[in-house]
């Protein structure tokens, strides 16, 4: 028996990221899209219907998990919005700054936070947390993102991830060894470094460096399409889950590990 397609409402539906969702979606099997919330149109008419007002397409379009890419301002008003409907969200938004919003919508409905869709970024991230779980002293940590020169938001949310991956304790151990390392860095554990260049999709290098040897892991993105096959994921999977605060490991079933 074929299981019903997953409906969608994408937030931002016409920008660069959101065009993509809805354009993957429009064509896969197990997903529709119920509909664009967003000032623009896209440039081609496929049928789906516009909203300016957030609350207005949440009451039209029934049972929609709710797709954000658009921009942090009023961010939290519209995870609240959605919450308040009882309706899945999948939230990538970069650049944003509403946690305690998050965490309060997870108590009510399944959240999957993701600065980041991208499949290849979670293994990424699996792989640096076995790194660092065999990591010795003396080794030093960088992240450097390349975006293309019209991403606003400078480190990305990716990076800032990244960071916050590489500067987790793993054991009391390594958090005394971590805030010993910081107070000698002048407060900086993990340096940070971004570029606006042309038309970059995304790129995000992580180093290790020692004294006599480097170890460098590094995720590249050719096409946005890796993020919204990854933000589909995340749709699918939402639809599906109890109310709780997600991420992509969850989505992938990458859970646990170092």
């Amino acid at each position: 028996m074929n299981k019903e397609p997953i409906g969608i409402l994408v937030v931002g539906g016409a920008g660069r990221m959101g065009s993509r969702v809805v354009e993957i979606a429009s064509r896969e099997d197990g997903f529709t899209v119920q509909g664009i919330v967003d000032r623009r149109r896209l440039a081609r008419d496929i049928g789906v219907p516009y909203f300016e007002d957030l609350e207005e397409a949440l009451r039209s379009c029934g049972d929609a998990v709710v797709v954000d890419v658009s921009g942090p301002e009023e961010a939290g008003a519209r995870i609240e919005a959605v919450a308040q409907a009882g309706r899945p969200l999948v939230e990538g938004t970069t650049g944003l700054d509403a946690e305690d919003e998050l965490t309060e919508a997870a108590r009510r409905v399944p959240v999957v936070v993701a600065p980041n869709f991208s499949p290849g970024i979670a293994l990424l991230r699996r792989a640096l947390r076995e790194i660092l779980g065999a990591r010795g002293p003396g080794w030093d940590a960088a992240v450097l993102d390349r975006h293309n020169r019209f991403k606003k938001d400078r480190p990305s949310g990716t990076a800032l991830l990244l960071q916050r991956e590489i500067e987790r304790p793993r054991d009391a151990a390594t958090a005394e060894r971590a805030r010993k390392e910081r107070e000698a860095a002048g407060g900086r554990l993990v340096e940070v470094a971004s570029f606006r260049q042309g038309g970059q999709v995304g790129e995000h290098t992580v180093y290790l460096t020692a004294l006599e040897e480097e170890l460098v892991l590094q995720h590249r993105a050719f096409d946005r399409g890796a993020f919204a096959r990854g933000a589909l994921l995340a749709a699918g999977f939402a639809a599906g889950a109890q109310a709780g605060m997600y991420d992509m490991d969850d989505v992938l079933g990458l859970r646990g590990g170092a």
